[in-house]
């Protein structure tokens, strides 16, 4: 059969309430292809350049994601059918947090090591590449994109010391993040992505 994409903009419910609201107009689209090449450029238009690499033969390729855009904060999730490995070149400008719904997500963040799961998040960088590999088996990623210059001056209006400008030093956020994952499993359920039981994790 060949590839099909399609792609639902779910935005004018939240546009109207932002608007008497005053706020940043929010948009949700829904992405879904059975093209790896369109996932690469669904994957680039929301989020980063990046070289997406499948880690197994692929058949009936299957991606869905989500992108609810929040002026400085880009909210989404992401959902790969088969292995991947995504490499990216420092953001410059964002940075980025990625949290898997089930098992464990390898990723590097320069020359750091990080093994995302869903109770710790890995925060990357924008001065640095990163890659994340995953999603062995089913789940759904949380991703969060954070406007650079936002995210310092927050940084800096919590931490004080800390110069505007300076790259945030962490790659990892460990904690309980319960809230973010009923979010991403209600986000998961919204793509119709089957998940393993929650005791199935992907590889160590």
């Amino acid at each position: 059969a060949s590839p099909m994409t399609s792609i639902e903009d779910v935005s004018a419910a939240n546009a109207t309430s932002a608007a008497v609201a005053g706020a940043h107009p929010i948009r949700e689209v829904v992405y879904r292809t059975s093209s790896l090449e369109s996932a690469h450029a669904i994957g680039e238009r929301i989020w980063y350049p990046h070289r997406l690499e499948p880690r197994s033969r692929v058949t009936d390729f299957a991606f869905a994601a989500t992108a609810l855009d929040l002026g400085p904060v880009l909210l989404g999730t992401l959902h790969y059918s088969h292995p991947v490995r995504v490499d990216t070149a420092p953001y410059e400008t964002s940075y980025q947090l990625n949290v898997p719904l089930r098992g464990v997500v390898r990723t590097s963040v320069g020359d750091r090591s990080v093994e995302a799961t869903p109770t710790r998040a890995a925060l990357y960088r924008h001065d640095v590449a990163t890659a994340f590999s995953g999603f062995d088996r089913p789940s759904v990623m949380l991703a969060v994109k954070l406007d650079r210059r936002a995210m310092e001056r927050a940084a800096q209006r919590v931490l004080g010391a800390r110069a505007v400008g300076t790259p945030l030093d962490a790659h990892e956020a460990g904690g309980n993040l319960g809230d973010g994952r009923r979010q991403a499993e209600r986000r998961g359920r919204a793509l119709d992505v089957p998940l393993p039981p929650a005791g199935h994790d992907g590889p160590a």
